[in-house]
Parts: structure tokens; C-alpha cells; sequence
């Protein structure tokens, strides 16, 4: 293991992650199932990393394309900053490292955790996994800053259980909740928060932002809202043809 790697491994702030006997107890069938999408787990990739970041990082490398057996240095790096990611994870929810509050995090914390939560559930659902993980990735933030309810935290975690069921289900036990039906559970904690979606703005097929679309907005309205976005970067599309495609792109051409 190269030294880079040495302090992320090692420095272990979440020691049950690497405890089969917890994930086998708690939900022994969605452990069966895990390994058996995953294959055989590198026992020392399990020992260093902990089962979690493992299993993470072989449904999402099986999700992209077979890779060959040898790990290379982006694959170790994919690896290590999901173990990263894990940890961070378990700081903020386990230990309450999330001090702020919802007036800290800004206007609309709330509309655009959800929003981010349904692109993480979109992703999951159609095996995009790398979108899923940068999805939950943006919303953490937003539960640390908020002081979020404990609705938003268990949509958290659930969205994160099939792939680091020891560490979402040691935190939902901690807090006394038992997950059911995730999926289920999931759909109704996003239809409650009337969550949004994301759509990427284009200029001539060149991505040139963001912009959060809420739940009901006409198109008319979500296109001026990405002209004022444009403008504000010194880009003016007057004259330009305008079309919004629900929940994925605001394309600008001429």
C-alpha cells in the first residue's frame, strides 16, 4: 500500500465497518444478496478498507464495466475516497459533528437536500453510480450546516444502505430506527419533501451551469431563471432558441 494511502487507512474513526458479523445479524438476506452481486470480496482490500468501502466500490466498478483483476492507481484512489467519504459520513451523523443551523445553511437548504436526494435515488435506481455518490456527497453538507430532523437523516441513510449497509444500519440502530422497506420508505420521504431535481444549463452543447428546478415550475419560468444564471456570468443568449428537458438539461442554440 503506498504511503499517500497510509493515514486514510489506518486512522480507522468507525472500527464496525469492517465487522461482517453486524451486517450478517442485522439483515442477514441483504447481505447474502450483496455478496452475491459482488462476487468474491478481496479479503485484503476488506481488512484494510472495511466491508462497506468494498462492497461500494465493487458495485460501482460493476456497474460501470468489468474491470480487470488487477487494481490500478485510479481504482485505488476511486477506493480510498470512498473509504474517506464513509468516514466523514459517520462523523457528521454518528457523532454529531453537524453544529449549524438550518438559518446557517441558507434559504432553501431544504428544497435542494431533497432535490439532490431524488437525484441520488434516479442514479441508484438506473446503476449510475458515480452520480449517486456525487449526489449524496453534496447533500451531507446540508444535513451537518442544517441540524437536519431526523426525516432527513433517515432518507440519508437509506439512500446509502445497499451499498454501505453496516455503516447506514448501525446509524439508523443507534437512533432506534428500523429500515423496512427502504425503497418504499425512500419514495414517500421524497414525495414529502416535494423534492426538485437538478437540470444542467447548455450553451451550443457546452455545460454553463447549474439550476435547481422546483417541483411544479413551468418551462417558460425554469428558462428565464437559467437566462438570468447566463447573465450573471457574462453570457447573453438574447436571440437564442430555448429548450427545457425535464429534469436532465436547459439547452440555449442558435
Amino acid at each position: 500500500m503506498e504511503d499517500r494511502f497510509y493515514s486514510a487507512v489506518h486512522e480507522k474513526p468507525y472500527n464496525h465497518l469492517e465487522e461482517e458479523a453486524f451486517l450478517k445479524e442485522k439483515d442477514p438476506e441483504l447481505f447474502r444478496a450483496l455478496r452475491e452481486r459482488a462476487g468474491a470480496l478481496p479479503k485484503e482490500l476488506v481488512r484494510e478498507y472495511g466491508l462497506d468501502a468494498v462492497l461500494y466500490f465493487l458495485k460501482r466498478e460493476k456497474a460501470e464495466g468489468d474491470k480487470s483483476a488487477e487494481m490500478t492507481d485510479r481504482d485505488e484512489d476511486a477506493l480510498c475516497g470512498i473509504f474517506r467519504f464513509l468516514g466523514r459520513v459517520y462523523r457528521t451523523l454518528g457523532q454529531g459533528e453537524g453544529k449549524g443551523t438550518k438559518e446557517e445553511a441558507g434559504e432553501g437548504w431544504k428544497e435542494r437536500f431533497y432535490a439532490l436526494c431524488a437525484s441520488a435515488f434516479t442514479a441508484l435506481e438506473s446503476g449510475r453510480m458515480s452520480l449517486y455518490e456525487a449526489a449524496l456527497a453534496k447533500a451531507l453538507p446540508l444535513i451537518g450546516k442544517s441540524g437536519a430532523d431526523q426525516e432527513e437523516r433517515e432518507l440519508f441513510l437509506l439512500l446509502l444502505r445497499e451499498t454501505a449497509p453496516c455503516l447506514s444500519g448501525h446509524l439508523l440502530d443507534l437512533e432506534g430506527i428500523s429500515p423496512g422497506d427502504g425503497r418504499a420508505r425512500i419514495g414517500d420521504l421524497l414525495e414529502k419533501g416535494e423534492a426538485g431535481s437538478e437540470a444542467v444549463i447548455q450553451v451550443m452543447g457546452r455545460v454553463r451551469g447549474r439550476l435547481l428546478v422546483r417541483p411544479g415550475e413551468e418551462a417558460d419560468e425554469i428558462i428565464g431563471r437559467g437566462e438570468k444564471i447566463l447573465a450573471g456570468k457574462g453570457l447573453d443568449v438574447r436571440g437564442f432558441r430555448a429548450r427545457y428537458i425535464p429534469g436532465k438539461v436547459i439547452s440555449f442554440w442558435k
